[in-house]
């Protein structure tokens, strides 16, 4: 069964596609469809959700401009977290891996306010793994079945842009939790970095399922090439803060 958030994958939707410009390979091409009918209740949810992904991304930007501290940003990010997922109830949209998702980080940043260690530790690769609200803002103009944008041409372009840059950020966020793991001094804090790893990891592929069932997969070059400077970033920001705390001590 569809969970309610992807209820816009099923199958009567998967069509041929409309945009063959995205997507050329040797099996038929796969269409993007989308919804003729304005649902009035359907676009205030992704209005809502695109408008709280958009702060999230303006507010990993002030961060890496050194415009604000991990801990501020981990608490705007918790305000915007509880705002979605309050939207995502009343619009139906609630499922199980909203569930571990929300969960999960509202675990994180109750670790932090009770653990300094860890605070200190890891508040900057808590605040590292919402790069994938970047792809999130393109799927939510142009991917979803009722998406905001109306425009063929600019849904078009969101797509194009959601592939590589949701392979990116799914390859970013597991190396960098990876080396993390890896990198933990201490037993328990490897074995709940694991754990945490292995649970987003895990919905993310998932939701990659979810996403590229609906928009078509992308070409295996394009994969390679963005989980390689997923994987190139996520060593360069290690080696960035390994500096930082070694200057700072």
């Amino acid at each position: 069964m569809v969970p309610a958030q992807w209820r816009s994958l099923t199958s009567r939707e998967k069509l041929r596609n409309t945009f063959p410009v995205l997507y050329r390979s040797s099996a038929p091409v796969k269409v993007i469809e989308y919804s003729n009918v304005v649902d009035r209740k359907k676009r205030r949810y992704s209005r809502i959700q695109v408008t709280a992904f958009i702060m999230s991304c303006l507010s990993l930007l002030v961060y890496e401009t050194d415009g604000m501290s991990a801990m501020s940003e981990i608490a705007f990010e918790v305000f915007l977290l509880l705002w979605r997922g309050i939207n995502e109830f009343f619009h139906d949209e609630f499922d199980l891996s909203a569930v571990w998702h929300h969960g999960g980080f509202l675990l994180v940043y109750m670790i932090f306010q009770y653990n300094k260690r860890w605070q200190k530790q890891y508040s900057d690769l808590a605040v590292h793994m919402q790069i994938l609200h970047f792809p999130m803002v393109l799927w939510y103009l142009g991917g979803r079945y009722h998406s905001i944008l109306s425009n063929a041409s600019l849904r078009s372009l969101c797509v194009l842009l959601f592939r590589p840059s949701w392979i990116l950020s799914v390859s970013f966020r597991f190396s960098s939790m990876a080396m993390a793991t890896v990198n933990s001094l201490r037993l328990l804090d490897g074995l709940i970095l694991a754990a945490l790893t292995c649970v987003y990891f895990l919905l993310d592929l998932y939701w990659s399922s979810c996403f590229f069932g609906r928009v078509g997969p992308s070409h295996v070059p394009l994969t390679l090439i963005s989980s390689s400077c997923g994987i190139i970033l996520a060593i360069l920001a290690s080696k960035h803060k390994r500096s930082l705390q070694r200057s700072s001590s």
